[in-house]
């Protein structure tokens, strides 16, 4: 059975989920995700979707706003599904 993928750039404000892939882009995407501390294992919050692409999220080191072309590459799991 085909696994869906969830995308940061699907979710919608207040979930919670943990980070489990970031699709390679380029050295430049990926510096600017690590500088974020957005990595595969952490647990984000995400704190607001604006309707001009750019989603918020709270990360174990603080806020980050995130363009939605970035938001894209971020594979995730929803937080409850990774609990259970």
């Amino acid at each position: 059975k085909a696994e869906t993928t969830d995308r940061l750039s699907d979710t919608e404000e207040g979930d919670r989920a943990i980070v489990s892939r970031v699709r390679h882009q380029g050295d430049e995407e990926l510096k600017y995700l690590s500088a974020a501390g957005i990595e595969p294992g952490i647990e984000i919050e995400i704190l607001e979707v604006a309707p001009f692409g750019l989603v918020t999220v709270r990360t174990p080191d603080g806020e980050q706003s995130l363009p939605e072309e970035i938001a894209r590459l971020i594979e995730i799991t929803p937080a409850t599904e990774a609990e259970a």
